[in-house]
């Protein structure tokens, strides 16, 4: 997956309104690096993820559940790898440096964490002059992580702020709360202040109303191909208003394609899913067109997403040609 990013960083985009080069410049992870905490796991992450940087595209990704070692309802149960490890804040932020060039003047920069542990920590990306804060959130976060975060992006009143943590979005596209399947509850995590759900981090602790907040990106939660009229999907977006004074639209994006991968078959299947594996949302933003789009690939098969089918699991759900999932107004800070 990853060479793949590297090897088609300026694959040609042409179902738009016009054709253009992706240019991708980075990647934003959201979390489950592995699926066990044991040190073979931990070795193929990091060596897939080493990919980006040897290559000058900078990444950023949290923790999931699967990255705690025993699960989440301790914080001291973060995996080695994230509590000192190679997604540590200590590692992250010598790889950034003083920042990593991303070609063509644009820049990636490490602006801090909350503790040592890679558990919540923040960039900054300068692409095409517009400056963008990352804030890599920990699993269901506590109070005093949303507090560090919301200073942050006070603190970046210049930058795009967009937040990725692990879950957000359930598969309908509705925000977490506490009782749904792979909630808080689920992990016997404790109620604030030491977790909040994503219902609670929007409304409780005043998410909805960061007025330079445009984007929030999740995924955990697990599709495995529900009734024909179930609405859940591997993919959602769900735009919100925002409470700040400027009333943005933010962004709220669900993607988890894991029971795809988990179902794996050297055969592929454009109804079924079958052979669609290791995917890859790409998110391009147009600032000339003032739009962002969205488009999904299995970097395995080389197939594109394309919108849930009626009768899924039957009928056709990806597909060998370029697929544009969506293309919206976007003008961003």
């Amino acid at each position: 997956m990853m060479q793949w990013i590297v090897n088609n960083r300026n694959i040609v985009f042409k179902s738009g309104t016009s054709s253009f080069d992706a240019n991708i410049k980075a990647v934003v992870g959201v979390g489950d690096c592995v699926n066990a905490t044991v040190r073979h796991q931990y070795a193929n992450a990091e060596l897939a993820w080493t990919i980006l940087d040897m290559n000058g595209i900078a990444f950023t990704t949290p923790p999931g559940n699967h990255d705690y070692s025993g699960g989440p309802s301790s914080r001291s149960h973060l995996g080695e790898q994230f509590a000192t490890g190679y997604f540590s804040a200590n590692s992250r932020s010598s790889v950034y440096g003083s920042g990593i060039a991303l070609g063509g003047g644009d820049m990636a920069y490490w602006i801090g964490s909350y503790d040592s542990t890679g558990a919540n920590t923040a960039v900054k990306f300068v692409i095409s002059g517009i400056k963008l804060l990352i804030l890599a959130m920990d699993f269901f976060p506590g109070n005093a992580a949303w507090s560090w975060a919301y200073d942050l992006m006070l603190a970046n009143s210049d930058c795009e702020c967009y937040i990725t943590t692990h879950a957000w979005l359930t598969k309908n596209g509705t925000r977490y709360r506490r009782t749904d399947g792979y909630g808080t509850n689920t992990y016997t995590m404790a109620a604030a202040p030491y977790s909040n759900s994503a219902e609670e981090a929007w409304s409780d602790r005043g998410v909805n109303t960061w007025s330079n907040l445009f984007g929030i990106f999740g995924g955990h939660d697990v599709f495995s191909g529900e009734k024909p009229d179930s609405p859940g999907w591997f993919w959602h977006r769900a735009p919100v208003k925002s409470n700040s004074s400027r009333e943005q639209t933010v962004q709220q994006l669900f993607v988890n394609s894991q029971e795809i991968d988990r179902g794996c078959s050297v055969s592929v299947s454009e109804a079924n899913g079958t052979g669609q594996v290791a995917s890859v949302f790409l998110l391009s933003r147009r600032p000339g067109l003032g739009l962002i789009e969205g488009r999904m690939i299995s970097t395995q098969s080389g197939e594109w997403f394309d919108a849930r089918s009626p009768s899924f699991p039957d009928g056709t759900s990806w597909s060998a040609s370029e697929n544009l999932l969506f293309s919206v107004p976007f003008v961003g800070h």
